[in-house]
């Protein structure tokens, strides 16, 4: 599907979708618990279809209606195949969670995933006594445990949701684990994770720069009846675009959240009163580091395409293992709007066109990048044709429609 699009302003009330971020962290903890979990508000993206198809084949019970989600698990997977889809997160929780058990498993992927590399996770499972066999280090992955806890030392993490993996299996291990992390990346999901699983029973004892974890085994997960937040992710584009040019009000967002993309709110003005709202103001250059918030850089893309000055942001080397390589290809797209752009090692520079151009943009089959090249000229006259702009199904299905009642001029073109 292709998508012209023109947004002169937005206006009107904008209401966050669920976080599909923790939804599949509450499923991953609701499945391997025997006593009824229960999810409310949910978001119904294909990330989180599959992760309810994992844990479906996990064995668990799985009830759905519009606005809830009630599962019964198995303490045991009773299926040695899964399918982690297009989803990182989805693999990387699972490939921990299915090395705690005494038997081979199998994991495939599809789509973007499968030129994803799965990381240190592999090295420390197998250290931990797992053998697992990957496609030169991509999945399809095969799994053959039982791991056992030991103390662990990860160099050089590429992304914190191994880490998530490890705090999800460890607890539930018969002996005591510590994790000690040598460089620290995405602490917020980190942060998250440990949210999550509080909510569930299990107790991880960290220091306040969590670069070290003592894990007690012998845990279990208990039942869990929770609300997941609504997404900063998906949130933190309709904040930069409304700086641009807009006068949105923007609910269904927790201020204490731990998520990461929260972190939008250190570049624009807004007010808060039990919602936020956000006006058309002066954008000025960026300065930032997203070293632990790689999803808000396509939020930081939109104000610096309408920055006054030139903008850098530094930590861009988190973007590259992302559904596509999304630093060069938001420098390729983006340059069509009419930026200029420069690499000086792991920061990026970005020098804001004079007028914004009209373009085509290709999605690259990344759901943000769709998503920020369609905000991305609001308020100027340009518009922009997006490819493969079903590519939002994977976080945010009804971006397209909630665009449009915000007074976008949407169009979509029969290929």
């Amino acid at each position: 599907m292709n998508i012209k699009i023109k947004i002169p302003h937005l206006q009107g009330i904008w209401e966050a979708p669920a976080s599909k971020s923790e939804l599949i962290r509450y499923i991953a903890i609701a499945m391997q618990c025997e006593e009824e979990s229960e999810i409310t508000h949910v978001s119904w993206c294909n990330d989180s279809y599959t992760m309810l198809k994992i844990a479906e084949d996990w064995g668990a019970d799985i009830f759905l209606s519009e606005e809830k989600i009630r599962i019964r698990g198995r303490k045991e997977p009773q299926s040695q195949l899964f399918n982690a889809g297009e989803s990182a997160l989805c693999l990387r929780l699972l490939i921990p969670i299915l090395a705690k058990y005494n038997g081979t498993f199998k994991i495939e992927a599809e789509g973007s995933l499968l030129h994803r590399p799965i990381g240190e996770i592999i090295s420390v499972l197998q250290e931990m006594g797992a053998n697992i066999t990957t496609q030169n280090q991509f999945p399809p992955i095969t799994i053959k445990g039982p791991i056992k806890g030991k103390h662990i030392s990860i160099e050089h993490p590429i992304t914190s949701q191994n880490i998530s993996g490890l705090l999800f299996a460890l607890p539930l291990l018969k002996e005591n684990s510590q994790i000690k992390l040598n460089k620290l990346i995405s602490l917020p999901y980190i942060q998250l994770t440990l949210s999550c699983l509080k909510q569930a029973g299990i107790t991880i004892e960290a220091n306040q720069q969590l670069s070290f974890y003592s894990i007690n085994g012998k845990q279990l997960f208990k039942p869990i009846n929770i609300s997941t937040e609504g997404d900063w992710s998906s949130a933190a584009l309709f904040f930069a675009a409304g700086a641009v040019s807009g006068n949105i009000e923007i609910k269904n967002l927790n201020p204490q959240s731990f998520q990461a993309d929260k972190a939008i709110l250190h570049h624009i003005a807004y007010q808060y009163k039990n919602r936020y709202f956000v006006n058309r103001q002066k954008i000025n250059g960026i300065e930032a580091d997203i070293t632990h918030c790689p999803d808000v850089f396509p939020a930081l893309m939109i104000l610096c395409l309408h920055a006054s000055s030139t903008s850098t942001i530094t930590g861009t080397n988190r973007l590259i293992y992302k559904e596509s390589n999304r630093l060069d290809k938001f420098i390729e797209e983006f340059s069509k709007f009419g930026a200029k752009f420069s690499l000086d090692g792991d920061s990026l520079h970005i020098r804001p066109p004079e007028n914004i151009l009209s373009a085509t943009i290709d999605s690259h089959n990344d759901h943000r990048i769709a998503m920020a090249a369609a905000l991305a000229t609001v308020g100027s006259t340009a518009q922009v044709l997006i490819t493969n702009a079903e590519s939002v199904n994977k976080s945010y299905p009804s971006f397209w429609e909630d665009l449009k009642c915000l007074g976008a001029k949407i169009e979509i073109i029969e290929e």
